[in-house]
């Protein structure tokens, strides 16, 4: 962006402000204007808007094209208002562009501003007084499950920042997603909620603020549908979900002394080690058409959470398939991916403890050293980009460092012949899924190459 003579403004320079400020509006005539035609502004727009967003700027409205002069008044001062006013971001871009489009026709300025961020911010709390109208029902459920997608955007975003407490943004989810229910024509009430779109949508939004229960409800009926398209990512976190469900089941079974006690709790178990093997089989399936490091990461996590309900032998192979898909996830991008790496380790780390003969051989070095070069990555993308994972990636790896056996540590500097423990390729396809999988733990080998 122009701001002077021969003096731009950056997405780089953005990248290095010390202050963030919470609502961004660059209102230029020619944004960008370097020549290089309309279709430059839109781009250059787009990366002054999302490096806002990643400093963490709850609102960004820029110009994507040139604009009129009039019009883009007019578009400001309606958007200032409403914003002074108390009303949400989303409502004040959308009574600017509103009004820019009745006072200026046949000119296109109200569509020019691309705006990021979350539609629910407020600049000012207090909107005492502020003019609200009630919402118009919806006329397609595109609309509906558009307004889903902006509440899940804007929960996520109030949650990385820690604005609210986790019970309070789940109420809060739960009433937005019913006003927005109550906009649907009650007509076509039963058939907009019978669409994969629209319950997978609703599913990802309860999902999003830990309410895993709905969500799979929802996420369930958007995998049953017969209408709508419904995305592959549903099937991904509903089997996710199912995992993350059976985990805090275990985490809440009391711990209590006897032999009934001690009975019940193996049944429990027993069942909810088979409600995770399922949902593993779901997400296997997903992976084995396309892998991605998402569906490794979350088979990897699945897997983790199998061993912790586990115990023994089961635990073993279930560490042995944790090894295995954070590996395979790590070694999509190994230089940057400290998550996948430190939970591998850990995996490896564990079943060295848990079974020293399939984690035979000299590759602590090895790992020592990998840590550290993840430290060292972390540390220097932290620096450039700053970011809660980065910021936490490295004590992590050196949390993961004070696991190391007290005579590997500090090998981190010197070569090792070997590379850390790898498990087997993964488990053959054929067969249903308990059976196939504890097939594949019972005959993965765990040996340094």
């Amino acid at each position: 962006m122009v701001i002077g003579r021969e003096t731009f403004l950056t997405p780089g320079d953005v990248a290095q402000m010390r202050h963030v400020p919470e609502l961004v509006f660059i209102n230029c005539c020619h944004l960008g204007n370097t020549g290089g035609g309309s279709a430059t502004y839109n781009r250059l727009a787009a990366n002054l808007g999302v490096e806002f967003i990643r400093m963490g700027v709850r609102a960004v409205v820029c110009a994507g094209w040139a604009v009129d002069d009039a019009a883009a008044l007019t578009f400001a001062q309606v958007f200032y208002e409403r914003m002074l006013a108390g009303a949400t971001f989303g409502d004040a871009v959308h009574r600017a562009r509103a009004t820019t489009w009745s006072a200026h026709p046949g000119v296109n300025t109200w569509g020019a501003y691309q705006c990021y961020g979350d539609p629910g911010f407020r600049l000012v709390r207090d909107d005492i007084g502020v003019e609200r109208p009630a919402p118009p029902a919806f006329f397609a459920p595109s609309e509906l499950v558009t307004e889903v997608n902006n509440l899940t955007e804007s929960v996520r975003m109030i949650s990385q920042r820690r604005e609210r407490d986790d019970d309070a943004l789940a109420a809060d989810l739960r009433q937005r997603v019913d006003a927005l229910l109550a906009r649907v024509p009650e007509v076509s009430r039963a058939a907009w909620l019978a669409r994969a779109d629209v319950c997978a949508a609703i599913g990802f939004a309860y999902g999003e603020v830990r309410l895993y229960e709905p969500a799979c409800e929802w996420l369930d009926r958007a995998l049953r549908s017969g209408s709508g398209d419904c995305p592959v990512r549903a099937a991904e976190q509903h089997a996710n979900f199912q995992v993350r469900l059976a985990a805090q089941a275990w985490a809440a079974l009391p711990l209590r002394s006897g032999t009934a006690a001690s009975t019940q709790r193996e049944a429990r178990r027993a069942e909810l080690a088979e409600r995770i093997e399922a949902a593993l089989f779901q997400l296997d399936a997903i992976n084995t058409r396309a892998p991605t490091y998402e569906r490794l990461v979350l088979l990897g996590g699945a897997c983790k959470r199998l061993a912790w309900v586990q115990q023994g032998r089961p635990r073993v192979e279930a560490l042995l398939n944790m090894a295995q898909y954070y590996r395979q996830a790590h070694d999509i991008d190994p230089d940057d991916d400290v998550y996948a790496f430190v939970n591998w380790a850990m995996a490896c780390l564990l079943l060295r403890r848990l079974d020293p003969e399939r984690a035979a051989g000299d590759w602590l070095g090895a790992l020592a050293a990998m840590c550290e070069r993840h430290v060292a990555a972390t540390r220097a993308a932290l620096a450039e980009s700053p970011s809660l994972w980065l910021a936490t990636g490295w004590p992590t790896c050196r949390c993961c460092a004070c696991c190391w056996p007290p005579t590997s540590r500090g090998r981190g500097t010197r070569r090792s012949a070997r590379k850390p423990p790898r498990s087997t390729p993964p488990p053959s396809r054929a067969g249903p899924a308990c059976a196939r999988w504890r097939r594949s733990r019972s005959t993965s080998t765990f040996s340094s190459n």
